[in-house]
């Protein structure tokens, strides 16, 4: 049996002539109300989704594409990382290099910066375990991927779906002003995210916003002097045998050195 599913440029699609049998999936939901097992079928269902949503209040962000991230328990700089979607195909992977990987759910519907996906890198410190000592550092900063990110997870580019500098620093752009997130080199200060969540997000027609404070650009910002360090530095170096470089790996977790010399 043939069904026409809504005009003629659609396709038709065979449902089942079984008794009892419920419809394919491409079915309209409709079709599942008219037999016992496409009514238990839908049952299941709307109970599996409010088992999920009741367990977690971020449910929803796991999506429907069943992505998963596969990465190496011990790698750097997004090297090896994947993003898979089939459970073969993952299974295959983590059977290389004697089974050390990281499987996690991927979050496929993340909160994005105009449109790009983005990360958080938080430094901390932890000096003790007993008792528990961590020191977060006050200024962590976010990294954004080069790549606009598509939802429905058709296109697997690691420029879309991965925000390490490492990545990033590869495309041609990299070095140029981006217009739409206002940054080079696909980075934002704290305090910038902080900005956009306010614009982004508050309603209010009134504002009261003295939090919001400009980016540490210089070594001012930390009250430290750079007449007061470099010499230290330079000694340090010398001592190591190791010329100063003068670069970051990041532009958010460099300190625009130049601006603050006399």
């Amino acid at each position: 049996k043939m069904k026409k599913l809504g005009s003629s440029a659609e396709t038709e699609l065979p449902t089942s002539t079984v008794v009892g049998r419920p419809s394919p999936l491409s079915a309209p939901l409709a079709e599942y109300l008219d037999n016992a097992a496409g009514r238990d079928l839908l049952r299941r269902a709307e109970e599996a989704l409010e088992e999920s949503t009741a367990a977690t209040d971020q449910a929803g962000l796991a999506g429907g594409a069943n992505a998963w991230i596969v990465k190496p328990s011990a790698s750097s700089q997004g090297r090896r990382i994947r993003v898979l979607r089939d459970l073969s195909t993952i299974f295959a992977v983590a059977k290389q290099d004697g089974y050390r990987w990281i499987c996690q759910k991927y979050i496929e519907k993340p909160q994005l910066l105009h449109g790009y996906k983005f990360d958080i890198r938080q430094w901390v410190l932890v000096t003790d375990w007993s008792p528990l000592t961590v020191y977060l550092w006050a200024e962590p900063y976010l990294r954004i991927a080069s790549q606009k990110y598509d939802s429905s997870l058709g296109d697997l580019s690691k420029y879309m779906h991965l925000t390490n500098n490492c990545i990033s620093c590869t495309t041609e752009s990299f070095g140029d002003m981006h217009e739409e997130l206002g940054c080079v080199g696909f980075m934002w200060f704290r305090q910038k995210y902080q900005e956009w969540l306010h614009q982004s997000c508050c309603k209010r027609k009134q504002h009261h916003t003295p939090w919001l404070k400009p980016p540490p650009y210089t070594c001012d910002t930390f009250g430290v002097k750079w007449e007061d360090v470099k010499d230290e530095i330079k000694f340090r170096h010398q001592e190591e045998h190791v010329e100063p470089e003068g670069s970051a790996s990041t532009s958010a977790s460099a300190v625009d050195d130049a601006s603050s010399q006399p």
